[in-house]
């Protein structure tokens, strides 16, 4: 498969918790060359993404955050989800469920190039991508239908078909991707006017989740049909006092057991012979948050 550029479009219903999911993926399989390959992949907290990979020639990688659904009232969802590579306006993008999650400019990247540059190819796999003979990224669920073109669809063709899936009633009004460029939103409010349009306000944290001293404006929406769609958010408080610098917080899955995020040049790793920033568990029933030597029962 030498595909310069093109569009891949996955129906799929996910059942594994597993940390990465390929829905496709095209590979050098053979033995040390283990980081020749090309796929679209998940992850069960909601991240949709994409590597291409040739050595280290070529390291790419993009994901977005909260662009696909696990679950639906308590059954796996389904997603229709696309990537779009268009080599003439040098980008990556990706849909998932009627939406434009992603837009990257390949030059921030290094260039554009895609499958085509990658040597060696000699597997196409689905719901796995094979490395030096081995299936990895293992999927779990059903692979309802898959496309691949040789031209990139466009973007209303790719939000109409991915929108089969889409999710209307659990719409969120604020949200990493709206175009504020904030990460986190707190205390929500809803306000319906006499004429009926209903007001939605919300700080917008670029700093993270905690008050001040922290980057907080107020993010503001309007509906007028009683909440079924919303306008594009906007940022009428607008303080000058931080620069809007977007913090990304790690997450994974939830499970019962404590969790403990340490931040360390930039990553994190749950180890306890680090510096905890804060501990989130569940001791006797009860819910505890400890913050360095600060502990509360929530």
């Amino acid at each position: 498969m030498k595909l310069e550029e093109g569009t891949i479009l996955v129906h799929y219903t996910s059942t594994s918790d597993q940390a990465i999911q390929s829905l496709f993926s095209v590979s050098n399989a053979k033995a040390g060359h283990e980081n020749r390959h090309f796929h679209v992949y998940i992850r069960p907290e909601g991240v949709l993404g994409c590597e291409i990979r040739n050595e280290s020639a070529m390291n790419y990688g993009f994901k977005a955050a909260n662009a696909v659904k696990a679950d639906y009232k308590g059954k796996p969802a389904e997603n229709i989800i696309a990537l779009q590579a268009d080599k003439e306006k040098g980008t990556y993008q990706l849909f998932a469920n009627g939406e434009k999650v992603l837009t990257v400019d390949a030059a921030a990247l290094g260039g554009y190039r895609f499958i085509s540059e990658i040597t060696g190819l000699d597997t196409v796999s689905l719901g796995a991508t094979k490395r030096g003979g081995i299936n990895k990224y293992t999927f779990g669920g059903n692979i309802h239908k898959i496309e691949v073109y040789e031209t990139p669809l466009t973007d209303e063709e790719l939000i109409e078909e991915t929108k089969k899936t889409a999710y209307p009633e659990l719409q969120q009004i604020f949200h990493k991707n709206d175009g504020t460029g904030a990460n986190y939103y707190r205390i929500p409010a809803l306000l319906t006017l006499k004429s009926g349009t209903v007001i939605s306000a919300a700080d917008a944290r670029f700093g993270g989740t905690h008050d001040s001293p922290n980057n907080i404006d107020i993010a503001v929406a309007r509906s007028e049909d009683g909440g079924n769609n919303w306008s594009k958010p906007e940022l009428p408080f607008h303080y000058e006092d931080y620069e809007d610098n977007t913090l990304e917080i790690p997450v994974g899955t939830q499970t019962s057991k404590s969790k403990c995020i340490i931040y360390r040049s930039g990553s994190f790793a749950g180890r306890r012979d680090r510096t905890c920033i804060f501990d989130i568990g569940r001791y006797g029933g009860w819910i505890w948050f400890s913050a360095g030597s600060y502990r509360k029962r929530i």
